[in-house]
């Protein structure tokens, strides 16, 4: 398959474009003024958006915060489909804070046994650095620098959630193993954790043009939650078993209680949500527990460092 087609997707971009979802207002956004589309491909050394006047601290904290899980989430992606990270892919990882370097095992790139998890494999990879790309437009338009990429390891990290969770100290989503369970299952952990860590961002985000951005890409992050959620309950019993395995791990660390396997109550359980069918939220505090795998915010995990602020 040609990644590049994937990485461009200029059909499903220019439809996008077409219906709007690249605009920001030229002043006062969210204010109801008037606005201009958006090129949201134009090359990162620009500012691809129009000047922003409203954009508060607390705003720019939240699309450093999301940015650093992005990071991680598409150099995941892109050593599992092409064996090299987002650098590779053409993207910028350079700004504020220490710039790190990602850590993997010397092969990474998946054999896929089903062509089918491939495909989508590679679509995530896209739509994780368009999601990159477009971060750091945003802070390119508040005048601001965005945050550079942190030191990112996609070695222990798996191997500790792997102990953790009863898989082995072997655990790596990058091992080809039948059906390709190890990678949906390291997919699995970060999907379901962006979308909660978007939910929770919602509220807090003053710029309104900005939080109906943080909402569209929460629903990116919920579609490949669900495609990822619906392979492993298709695998069949071992998968769930293990999805589940990984939920009790991500609920200790976390805290909130609120990480779910595929299988609930002897039915799928694809959409982790409470009785009112609302996904849950998490907050930054939470999502830190998580990806560094301590329970107390201490770095380490999948980012051994700390993240960029």
């Amino acid at each position: 398959m040609d990644i590049s087609l994937l990485l461009g997707k200029s059909t499903r971009r220019e439809a996008l474009k077409g219906l709007g979802v690249g605009i920001l207002g030229a002043a006062a956004l969210g204010m109801g003024k008037s606005q201009a589309q958006l090129p949201i491909d134009a090359d990162e050394t620009t500012a691809p958006f129009p000047s922003i006047t409203y954009f508060p601290k607390s705003d720019l904290d939240i699309v450093d915060f999301a940015l650093n899980l992005e990071y991680l989430e598409a150099n995941f992606y892109a050593y599992a489909t092409t064996g090299m990270g987002i650098e590779a892919q053409g993207v910028e990882v350079t700004g504020r804070g220490t710039q790190g370097t990602v850590t993997v095992p010397s092969s990474t790139m998946v054999t896929f046994s089903n062509p089918d998890t491939q495909q989508y494999a590679a679509e995530i990879m896209a739509d994780e650095i368009a999601h990159v790309k477009f971060l750091r437009g945003l802070c390119l338009a508040s005048g601001k620098t965005p945050i550079a990429q942190p030191e990112i390891n996609l070695v222990s990290s798996f191997a500790a959630l792997g102990t953790d969770a009863g898989l082995g100290g072997e655990f790596s989503p990058f091992t080809n193993s039948a059906n390709d369970l190890n990678f949906l299952l390291g997919a699995y952990i970060f999907e379901d954790v962006g979308v909660t860590a978007y939910h929770g961002a919602l509220a807090s985000i003053g710029n309104g043009n900005v939080r109906r951005y943080a909402a569209g890409i929460m629903g990116t992050e919920a579609y490949h939650a669900s495609n990822i959620r619906t392979q492993l309950y298709d695998l069949g019993s071992n998968a769930r078993s293990d999805s589940q395995a990984i939920a009790n791990v991500v609920n200790s660390v976390g805290g909130a209680g609120i990480a779910q396997g595929v299988v609930m109550g002897n039915e799928s359980n694809i959409v982790p949500s409470n009785s009112n069918a609302v996904v849950y939220t998490r907050t930054a505090a939470q999502v830190l527990n998580i990806v560094y795998i301590s329970g107390n915010g201490t770095p380490g995990g999948f980012f051994p460092k700390g993240i960029n602020a």
